[in-house]
């Protein structure tokens, strides 16, 4: 099987207009695979690449990420419950499945060659940008504008399949079994890889989107380069542990999670989110779900 590791030496160039410094450092690109549409290694190995913290202007750590321990035995592993199991907890909660991604029988979605969803992409939403205004006090709450989950389904314009709002409430606005593309390494595959087809790894990735305003780290106001501390709410974690069970258990399999910025590394018009993602956080919120499903079967 052959792979591809690149290593992007970006030249030096003057600080730009958002404040981002010159980027003139090597950063490693997660080797990747185009015959086997995946990344290299297991799951975890995949994982601890992809997942590798996302500073600001988008820069990635340059080293390994350390999972927490319960999600490094999960990623890659078969999930040892069954959609029943899911579906009395979500009816106790009162919890609709087409909040979660879509029908939980359904198959998740899968690639033109029939390669089924492998990766569960973690991103932030990066708006609404204030400028050189500083965050509302009210953006963990209900009279915040942005937690209102209509604004964010927008059809066949969504951005993503699934969004998660800062008060834990979410949305699918396109069902997992869909097919989308959301990021730039989908979008300009064949540029990078001519052989494939433009949509060869559409169906490759769930895509869910976090609620998470920016502001400019700059007097001038230009830029988004700041979001706000800390990053997300935990319901936010409670809800994206939940969309990620739901999509595993349709998968089979414990999803491989990526960062947006991991993946787009690299790539001109790359993203740099999500910002200030508390992976600990996450996966305790994972723990204490599976845990209650388990009760509760």
């Amino acid at each position: 099987m052959k792979t591809y590791l690149y290593l992007i030496a970006l030249a030096a160039s003057p600080v730009f207009a958002d404040g981002c410094p010159t980027r003139g450092v090597t950063q490693q690109v997660c080797a990747y695979s185009p015959s086997s549409l995946s990344f290299e290694g297991d799951a975890k190995s995949q994982a601890t690449c992809l997942l590798r913290p996302v500073l600001m202007c988008g820069k990635i750590s340059a080293t390994p990420t350390s999972l927490p321990s319960n999600l490094e035995k999960r990623v890659g592993t078969p999930v040892n419950f069954k959609s029943t199991a899911l579906q009395g907890y979500l009816a106790a909660n009162k919890i609709a499945e087409a909040d979660v991604g879509g029908n939980l029988d359904r198959p998740l979605s899968k690639t033109e060659l029939g390669d089924p969803a492998q990766y569960f992409v973690i991103h932030d939403t990066s708006t609404p940008n204030y400028g050189s205004k500083p965050f509302p006090t009210d953006i963990d709450k209900p009279s915040w504008p942005d937690n209102s989950l209509k604004h964010w389904a927008k059809g066949e314009k969504s951005k993503a399949h699934v969004f998660i709002n800062r008060l834990g409430e979410s949305i699918t606005a396109m069902p997992f079994e869909r097919g989308w593309r959301a990021v730039k390494f989908e979008l300009t595959y064949a540029q990078r890889y001519p052989q494939a087809s433009e949509t060869a790894l559409r169906g490759r990735f769930l895509h869910v989107e976090l609620v998470q305003p920016r502001r400019s780290a700059l007097s001038s106001g230009a830029g988004d380069m700041q979001a706000p501390t800390p990053g997300f709410a935990e319901a936010q974690y409670q809800r994206l542990a939940l969309v990620y069970i739901a999509a595993s258990i349709r998968a089979g399999q414990w999803l491989i999670p990526a960062y947006h910025a991991g993946l787009d590394l690299g790539i001109t018009g790359g993203h740099d989110d999500p910002q200030h993602f508390e992976l600990d956080s996450w996966s305790r919120h994972i723990d204490s779900l599976v845990t209650e499903i388990a009760a509760a079967r």
